[in-house]
């Protein structure tokens, strides 16, 4: 299994519960996987169990609840876009990527599309305009006592707000 499975396998307690955001199953491995975590004496394998008996298994230990079910319990959603102009090495970093992609054959081009747009969020090293402007956005959560989700599409912008956010005694998990 992967290094969070096999982890979370280590675990020993009476009881144990899961949550998440989002669907916890893609097929039926990940199925298999959930219901091991949840009772490891099953120590089932995908040979073993068919689909209906995995998804009524499932079933019997889970709640699962669709969107439209708690959209009123939810609080409304607040969007706002910010418009950020690039620190001078970010705007280097994308002019010099840009002009290099330019004369790469099409295929090529479509596959560093997204390295463009990585240079135009945070440039290179640990410096990001994006991660400047979460953290003045989140010293003001945080007075206000707020809870707040960062997402980005790129893990490396993650880690270098991450680390901004850190240095300010800002705790993330």
């Amino acid at each position: 299994g992967t290094p969070i499975n096999t982890s979370l396998r280590k675990f020993k307690s009476a009881r144990k519960w899961m949550l998440t955001g989002t669907p916890l199953e893609r097929d039926n491995k990940d199925i298999i996987n959930i219901l091991n975590l949840l009772d490891s004496k099953l120590n089932l394998s995908h040979n073993e169990v068919e689909n209906i008996i995995l998804k009524n298994k499932l079933a019997s230990v889970s709640l699962r609840r669709e969107k439209k079910q708690v959209l009123k319990e939810l609080p409304k959603i607040t969007k706002q876009t910010h418009m950020l102009d690039m620190t001078p090495e970010q705007n280097t970093s994308y002019r010099t990527m840009r002009e290099s992609i330019i004369n790469k054959p099409l295929k090529e081009r479509i596959g560093l599309i997204s390295k463009l747009s990585i240079a135009a969020c945070a440039g290179e090293g640990d410096h990001s305009n994006k991660a400047d402007f979460t953290l003045r956005l989140l010293k003001d959560i945080c007075v206000k006592n707020e809870k707040c989700l960062v997402f980005s599409n790129y893990n490396n912008i993650l880690n270098i707000v991450e680390k901004v956010i850190t240095n300010f005694g800002i705790k993330s998990l």
